[in-house]
C-alpha cells in the first residue's frame, strides 16, 4: 500500500485554523473528503457553539496507525473508528486569540467496515464521527446516560442541519 502524508489547512470558518493531514492515500476515495469536513465542522461550530475563533487538526489514517494510538493512550490493543485529544481547557483567552481545540484521529479500514455493517456510505459515518470527535473536544461526553442522550441530541442534530440521516436510527430500531 502506497502511503501519502499530505497536510491542508483551511482557513475560511471565521478566522478558524483546520489543518488537515491524510495519512493513508484510501481516504482520497472518499468524494470530497476534505470540502466534506470543512462543512460539517462548519454545522458542528454553530450548532455546538464552539468557540469563534478556534485552531483543530484532524488526522485522516489508517487502522494500523490508529492501533498505536489506541494502545498508547487508551490501553487498548486494537483500532478504533476515531479517537480525541483535547486541547482547549476553556481558559480564557486573549482576543484574537484561537482556541486549540485539539485533535481528531480517524482510521479508513474501520470506518468503511463500520458503515457497510451499518448500511451507511462511507461519507456519511464520516460525518458522523467527525461530529462526535468534535463534541469530544468540546467536553461532550457518553460516560451515563444522561451525557449519551445529550451528546446524541446533539450529534442528531448537526447531522439533519448538514443534510445527513439520523446516525442512531438503526441502531435504536
Amino acid at each position: 500500500m502506497r502511503r501519502m502524508q499530505r497536510e491542508k489547512q483551511t482557513r475560511n470558518m471565521a478566522g478558524s485554523l483546520i489543518d488537515i493531514r491524510i495519512d493513508d492515500d484510501r481516504w482520497n476515495r472518499l468524494l470530497q473528503v476534505e470540502a466534506l469536513i470543512r462543512d460539517v465542522l462548519k454545522m458542528a461550530q454553530d450548532e455546538a457553539k464552539a468557540p469563534a475563533n478556534f485552531e483543530l487538526s484532524i488526522v485522516l489514517t489508517s487502522d494500523a496507525a490508529m492501533q498505536k494510538l489506541n494502545r498508547e493512550f487508551r490501553g487498548r490493543d486494537s483500532p478504533t473508528n476515531v479517537l480525541s485529544f483535547p486541547g482547549y481547557d476553556g481558559a480564557p483567552l486573549l482576543p484574537g486569540q484561537p482556541a486549540h481545540l485539539g485533535d481528531i484521529v480517524l482510521a479508513f479500514e474501520t470506518l468503511v467496515r463500520e458503515a457497510g455493517a451499518q448500511g451507511k456510505s462511507p461519507e456519511q459515518h464520516l460525518a458522523h464521527l467527525l461530529i462526535h470527535g468534535f463534541l469530544h473536544l468540546l467536553g461532550y461526553t457518553h460516560a451515563n446516560d444522561s451525557d449519551a442522550r445529550r451528546m446524541e441530541a446533539a450529534e442528531r442534530k448537526i447531522m439533519h442541519g448538514a443534510g445527513f440521516p439520523d446516525p442512531y436510527m438503526q441502531e435504536h430500531e
